[in-house]
């Protein structure tokens, strides 16, 4: 059994250039694989349930984990419910495409018969850390699937794994009203088989970082956000090693490319509810507190003094321990304060949250911009030992959603659409897409502290979505705290 590993740096490749008359042409067979680059791009959206639901169109909402999917700033963008100096987030969501039917066009090459992509798989974890203006996480997405062509039974069948994992971190600027973020991508893609034998064998291995930045300007106070983001393009170079040109039947690639993303959108909502809401720093405010205290204690200190002074001489000495014992019973009173002003700051501010109107209506507009591969061959091509071009032209993917609040604290809806243009066209042809329509709620369940590790009054909620296209459905589903 023999591994091969492909890291996806610019510095770093694994995968040797065995000379060959073989070319990269559309229908070649085998050997001709050598002379290919393998394009690793999905055409559907696999992303968390909300973003899944808004057809893709998050570019410009960019809020919590499902944010750091298309926009790099939105570790540090904060959101109305975060009221304290320091918060965290946690989510996860798990997606499964048709779970009732065949799957065999995944990568949308219009191949009437490939590839079946069964048993396939999408998990999102994540977990994200603010801390005043500064914001930084880490997500990762896993996608499991059975690349299994119609076969018998003792026949071989292959399994793949696909991971693209997030750091990024990202503070704010201009008092919150924009939002600047970058970090790195790591990406690593794994194939195993299994043999008529038995025997399980690992096929390819590739992984490696890349660099992306973004922003989002979302003015506190206005009913609009614009965001972007630029992901940079990784691929490796050729190493030389001649024995990594073939492994058992199955010739590979020379080399590996993800190109450059451009992620562009735009949100807007209307209705009572506001959408950039001032994030308030509550060591700032601490700090005004603190300084009204100090400046109390100083005036009070000069009105004892001149107290004093106007008290005859044998009155003075208790006329101090009166005005001692006043100032310590004060001082005390204020100290009590300021050990409680967090926990007093945050009553205030989720009070004031809990009185914002539920009513709103959100629109959501993105566009996802993919570079060109040259030479690039599809995964279904690389399973095939077939040379079926793709990534040969810049594709353009608009999206658009719809959000509100149809029955307040209770039921949100959601609904949108994106255009999956064809990456297997050597020219760019505008007609050679798949409609996506898709649709999802929130639904509020119950209250529960989790054994007191939640705030008193916490409600959670599920999150459902659902993909339809032509030969492609995808459910998605998340768990996580109302609001």
């Amino acid at each position: 059994m023999k591994r091969l590993a492909l890291p996806l740096l610019v510095c770093a490749g694994v995968l040797a250039a065995r000379p060959s008359d073989a070319q990269c042409v559309q229908g070649a067979r085998d050997e001709a694989i050598r002379s290919c680059r393998l394009h690793v791009v999905t055409g559907p959206v696999f992303a968390a349930s909300r973003v899944l639901g808004l057809g893709g169109a998050y570019q410009g909402i960019a809020e919590g984990l499902a944010g750091y999917a298309v926009n790099a700033a939105a570790p540090a963008v904060r959101t109305p419910w975060s009221w304290e100096w320091f918060d965290y987030d946690l989510d996860a969501s798990i997606s499964i495409p048709t779970p009732f039917r065949t799957l065999d066009d995944l990568e949308y090459d219009g191949v009437a018969e490939g590839f079946n992509y069964s048993g396939f798989v999408f998990v999102t974890l994540g977990a994200n850390a603010q801390l005043g203006p500064w914001g930084i996480g880490v997500t990762t997405d896993l996608s499991r699937f059975d690349l299994t062509p119609e076969r018998g039974r003792g026949e071989e069948s292959y399994r793949g794994f696909l991971s693209k994992t997030k750091l990024l971190a990202g503070r704010t600027f201009f008092d919150g009203d924009l939002v600047i973020g970058g970090g790195l991508r790591h990406i690593g893609f794994d194939v195993s088989g299994t043999t008529a034998a038995g025997e399980t064998k690992s096929l390819v291995t590739v992984q490696g970082m890349a660099p992306e930045a973004g922003f989002l300007y979302r003015p506190a106070e206005h009913s609009f956000r614009i965001g972007a983001t630029y992901r940079m393009a990784v691929s490796t170079g050729d190493s030389g090693h001649e024995d990594a040109a073939q492994v058992d039947r199955w010739w590979i690639p020379q080399s590996v490319n993800l190109p450059w993303e451009i992620d562009l959108g735009v949100a807007m909502q209307g209705g009572g509810r506001p959408l950039n809401i001032h994030w308030a720093n509550p060591h700032d405010d601490r700090e005004y507190f603190l300084e009204d205290i100090r400046q109390a204690r100083t005036r009070r200190a000069l009105e004892h003094a001149a107290a004093l002074t106007a008290t005859p001489a044998e009155l003075r000495e208790a006329r101090k321990k009166q005005l001692d014992a006043d100032e310590a019973t004060i001082h005390a009173a204020e100290d009590r304060e300021i050990r409680e002003f967090g926990k007093r700051y945050a009553r205030m501010a989720r009070a004031r949250y809990g009185q914002l109107p539920r009513e709103h209506i959100l629109f959501s507009l993105g566009m996802l911009i993919t570079g060109p591969t040259a030479n690039g061959i599809s995964l279904e091509s690389f399973f095939t030992q077939q040379v079926t071009r793709a990534g040969a032209v810049v594709t353009y993917s608009p999206r658009a959603g719809v959000e509100t609040e149809i029955v307040p604290h209770v039921f949100r809806p959601r609904i949108g659409t994106y255009i999956e243009p064809s990456r297997f066209t050597m020219t760019p042809d505008w007609k050679a897409f798949r409609q996506h329509v898709t649709a999802g709620f929130d639904l509020n369940l119950f209250k529960w502290r989790v054994f007191g590790l939640y705030e008193e009054g916490t409600s959670w909620r599920v999150t459902m979505a659902v993909d339809v296209t032509h030969n492609f459905w995808n459910y998605g589903l998340s768990v996580g705290i109302w609001r």
